[in-house]
């Protein structure tokens, strides 16, 4: 932590409690990203969950699609359980690729959508719930999800209370 800064509150949503083991990562995982920039937790909207669910069930490859919405794709980690709490998922990377290009002075991205979307849709303090879907197929692990009410140039104030580095050694550290 940085000397003298507050901790940012990773709340109760942020303790892994579906039993879940890639529900839980992503949740959990963007949570405490979210909290570490002093946005509110998003929630999980069950009913999205399904309907996501069945698309990546039908193992449509390394392409958007299923429910419209807001929708971030990316290869996944493999993992199941309690140990994908132990990995970085699919959160840390659209957040950490892509924070890169985010200008915290005009709250808008250093370039075109492609270059901040996946962060522009997990961050936006306007986003109130997500949900998504995840598949093994052929040897892909792919996770799909969609956010609910992401602004398009959301308010998104820099991280506080820790380093981008504490932020990220934190995702997988659990009480």
């Amino acid at each position: 932590m940085t000397p003298g800064a507050p901790k940012p509150s990773t709340g109760p949503s942020c303790t892994p409690s579906s039993g879940n083991g890639v529900k839980d990562q992503l949740m959990v995982q963007t949570n405490k990203i979210r909290a570490a920039h002093g946005i509110s937790p998003v929630t999980w909207d069950d009913k999205l969950e399904a309907e996501m669910q069945k698309w990546a069930g039908g193992c449509p490859g390394f392409k958007h699609g299923g429910p419209k919405g807001s929708q971030n794709l990316a290869t996944n980690i493999k993992c199941s359980g309690a140990a994908c709490m132990k990995v970085l998922g699919a959160s840390w990377m659209w957040y950490d690729e892509e924070e890169k290009s985010w200008n915290y002075a005009s709250n808008k991205c250093n370039g075109d959508w492609a270059k901040c979307g996946h962060f522009t849709n997990m961050m936006s303090p306007e986003t109130t719930s997500m949900a998504c879907g995840w598949s093994e197929c052929g040897g892909d692990n792919n996770v799909w999800c969609n956010y609910i009410n992401p602004g398009m140039n959301p308010k998104v104030g820099k991280i506080t209370g820790m380093t981008k580095d504490e932020l990220k050694a934190s995702l997988t550290q659990y009480r």
